[in-house]
């Protein structure tokens, strides 16, 4: 049965598991991979995603050779590779290149590709053809006789791919091979793996990245890896719709000329007189003011949040703040919490993911509502908040991959994340009160 499951599909995985011995005597074993089970078929592009020790790099060593796993079935082309038979054949027909790259500093570009050219068994007749071939595929002409330890990260990154694909193998296996690679080389190696998996339909092609933007140029199927098991598993669009939360708004709102803004500063803080210096010399007590009347405390945490460490800085010294960073900081503030409660009026769940200046960026829960209604939504927002421009989107691969890896404890996340949890749990105690009175 398991000969047959093998010989099927190009690349057969099913309830891999890799354990590590404890590596001291008050140490214990170390789970990396649990039970992980996937194929793929010629012309596929497969993503392992995860975070830095999710189990990605272990399972590829598992199906490279260089870890044995502990339990499950791992086929290569209908070799078994639990077996030294079936690891021979295997290896034959890979080519992988490795998170850390494999090469030698004395040698040149192309005295790498002509030595794995003969270790991959290409025959002499074919090897100077492979050898331009994948130089000039991989932009590596004018660097063809220079040292390695003479090049860039990115080249070298660069080479470590072109000795994977050089000889075309039919299973390839790429461990963060844009890591350190400019964006313009990046996008140029996203079209040679392209090429090679879902437009020849030659290859199977598994890749590791950090990237999801890499991840949706180049691959078919992909699964989120989180402490060695998969926690979804797909193609974009399907995972999308499954753990999408919803969607996500940015906004960014409207900058008034400096005449407009103070005179709404004027309006907002009661004040009548048209002395400006009036109005900048009692800049602190005008703050004061407006945190009341907006309804927030003067609390640390929140100062922190709704303007930042240097006004707050400011404010607690009681020295006289730029009149025109509050006036933009004051309508930045009204016209985004007037965007809030409008979407809260609409939707069951409502966040505020990011937020500086005048842009703020929202997450909203699905509701059964399209795209196309909160469009709608957002146009009937314009009419009376002044909004510059908007953007609506589904729920991002990128937002999904931070869901599954984020910490959950607020206290072990970074400044931006606990002021925003803090925003965001002081507008449902907010919410709260408000539905208790009515």
């Amino acid at each position: 049965m398991e000969d047959q499951l093998l010989a099927n599909i190009p690349v057969r995985v099913k309830g891999l598991r890799k354990v590590f011995p404890k590596t001291t005597k008050k140490g214990s074993p170390v789970l990396a991979v649990d039970r992980v089970s996937f194929g793929l078929e010629y012309g596929e592009c497969f993503a392992l995603l995860g975070v830095s020790g999710a189990g990605k790099t272990t399972t590829f060593r598992c199906l490279t050779g260089e870890e044995k796993s502990s339990e499950g079935l791992a086929g290569i082309l209908g070799n078994d590779l639990a077996t030294s038979a079936g690891f021979e054949k295997a290896r034959k027909m890979i080519g992988y290149c490795p998170q850390f790259d494999s090469i030698f500093p004395g040698m040149t570009v192309k005295e790498h590709l002509e030595f794995y050219a003969v270790i991959k068994g290409i025959v002499r007749s074919k090897r100077v053809e492979q050898v331009n071939t994948w130089i000039r595929e991989m932009d590596l002409e004018e660097y063809r006789n220079i040292r390695m330890d003479k090049l860039s990260g990115g080249n070298k990154r660069k080479t470590s791919v072109a000795i994977a694909l050089i000889g075309n193998p039919p299973i390839i296996f790429l461990d963060e091979p844009s890591t350190g690679v400019d964006p313009k080389a990046r996008r140029f190696m996203w079209g040679i793996v392209s090429k090679i998996s879902t437009l020849r339909k030659k290859s199977s092609v598994i890749i590791t990245t950090h990237s999801m933007e890499e991840a949706e140029a180049l691959c078919t199927k992909m699964g989120i890896m989180v402490k060695g098991k998969f926690r979804c598993f797909g193609t974009t669009q399907s995972i999308k719709e499954k753990y999408g939360t919803g969607y996500e708004i940015e906004i960014k709102t409207l900058i008034l000329d400096d005449e407009s803004q103070k005179q709404n500063l004027r309006e907002i803080c009661g004040k009548r007189t048209q002395d400006d210096k009036v109005l900048e010399s009692e800049g602190c007590d005008i703050v004061g003011r407006l945190l009341q009347s907006m309804n927030k405390s003067s609390k640390k945490e929140d100062l922190c949040f709704m303007f930042g460490l240097e006004f707050k800085g400011q404010y607690e010294k009681k020295m006289e703040p730029k009149i025109d960073e509050i006036i933009q900081w004051v309508q930045a503030e009204y016209a985004g919490l007037e965007v809030l409660e409008t979407l809260e009026r609409q939707f069951k769940q409502v966040s505020v993911t990011e937020h500086y200046g005048n842009f703020f960026k929202f997450s909203v829960s699905r509701d059964d509502k399209s795209i196309g209604q909160l469009f709608g939504i957002m146009e009937d927002t314009k009419k009376v908040v002044e909004i510059s421009e908007y953007q609506v989107s589904q729920t991002s691969l990128e937002q999904i991959f931070n869901n599954f890896a984020k910490e959950t404890d607020v206290d072990t996340a970074n400044p931006q994340q606990r002021r925003l949890s803090t925003f965001n749990r002081r507008r449902t105690t907010q919410l709260k009160m408000k539905q208790d009175q009515v």
